[in-house]
């Protein structure tokens, strides 16, 4: 494939890459609105309540004037209000009849009770409010839980539950028990088979009853070390040889086909066909754009080498391990802008990697080196 000229575009430099990655000094949550730490002991409903996301969600028929007649009617799909500062009420999405509202109250309830027969402790009560995080207008939120810390070689870890809801039409509820590695608040939670914790619920219906069962089970979970901690502490204790990192790095960021569309053009050029000027331009942006996707991805491996380089140094007791190498990956897909500015895509960033394609990526190099 002959390389395209691309005057005019803004080339993969290393300048290009300092504006999409900047180390952080908060979990990667903190990204998804505005964050409030709480100081004192409280409830997940005095929480919420505080910071003004208690107030529950409405819905109503969605309307619709019909331009031939004038006339009001029902469409079919309901409308979902909800009361804001001065009482008035605003519009939040419009959805599906089989959308499920997943109300705060419900959800702060949950968090408080205690288990079904009064035995044992409520989630807040075993693991305190951290924080809670406000996204926007439509109420979204963010809370978290402080759920006890542990050491990998010394390396501090901290564990949180967390969870995030929205009822706009396009956001899941979704729980997790997150791993964060201190030092560099690096999101760790891996793809250990039968260890991560992790549950999205669509708002459909019995949404409520998915989220409360999900709820007993982890407020079950034992306070001893999990099967998360001994596998990463494995980690620590598996060394690599250079050859292997970057096998992980290949198969973490790995160097994308060729699409089908550029495919069937190169296979039309060879056999001698001519393109007319639009057929031309369409082929030179599908070349331009994968040429943009193997460059992207070829920085990717360059900056987890760099940054692993570094964790070496400042980590002699864990250099050149599993470790290492998944603390480097983790470092740069935690800190990596989304595609614009930085400042403008941090949120939809921070939900790529705590679910999105960025833990994906994460997932497969803990599969790739637990493989080595």
């Amino acid at each position: 494939m002959q390389p395209i000229q691309t005057q005019g575009r803004r080339a993969y430099t290393r300048e290009f890459w300092q504006d999409r990655f900047t180390n952080r000094t908060a979990p990667v949550w903190s990204r998804l609105g505005r964050v409030f730490t709480i100081e004192d002991k409280c409830t997940a409903r005095e929480a919420m309540e505080r910071h003004h996301v208690m107030s529950d969600y409405l819905e109503t028929p969605a309307l619709f004037t019909d331009p031939r007649t004038g006339e009001t009617r029902e469409s079919g799909l309901k409308t979902i209000l909800r009361e804001g500062d001065g009482g008035n009420l605003f519009h939040v999405a419009t959805v599906a009849p089989s959308y499920e509202i997943i109300q705060p109250r419900e959800i702060a309830a949950m968090l408080d009770e205690t288990p079904r027969g009064g035995a044992g402790l409520s989630l807040t009560q075993r693991w305190p409010v951290e924080s809670i995080g406000t996204q926007s207008e439509n109420g979204g939120f963010f809370l978290t839980l402080n759920a006890g810390d542990y050491s990998i070689n010394g390396d501090k870890m901290q564990k949180y539950f967390l969870i995030t809801n929205g009822n706009d039409g396009s956001t899941a509820l979704r729980i997790a028990i997150v791993h964060i590695r201190v030092f560099c608040w690096n999101t760790i939670t891996a793809a250990i088979k039968g260890a991560q914790i992790a549950f999205t619920i669509p708002h459909r219906t019995n949404a409520n009853k998915m989220l409360e069962c999900y709820m007993q089970m982890i407020s079950t979970l034992p306070m001893a070390q999990t099967a998360t901690e001994r596998a990463l502490t494995a980690l620590a204790a598996k060394k690599l040889t250079e050859e292997q990192i970057e096998v992980v790095l290949d198969k973490t960021f790995k160097t994308p086909p060729v699409p089908k569309t550029l495919s069937s053009f190169i296979a039309a050029q060879t056999e001698g066909a001519t393109f007319s000027g639009d057929a031309m331009e369409r082929f030179t942006e599908a070349q331009v754009r994968y040429e943009r996707k193997i460059a992207a991805a070829a920085l990717c491996r360059d900056k987890a080498r760099e940054l692993h380089g570094a964790f070496n140094e400042a980590n002699h007791n864990a250099a050149n391990t599993g470790w290492s190498i998944f603390n480097a990956v983790t470092e740069l897909l935690d800190n990596q802008a989304g595609a614009g500015h930085k400042d403008t895509h941090l949120d939809s960033a921070a939900r790529e990697v705590l679910f999105g394609d960025r833990a994906r990526q994460r997932d497969a190099a803990y599969a790739a080196i637990a493989a080595l």
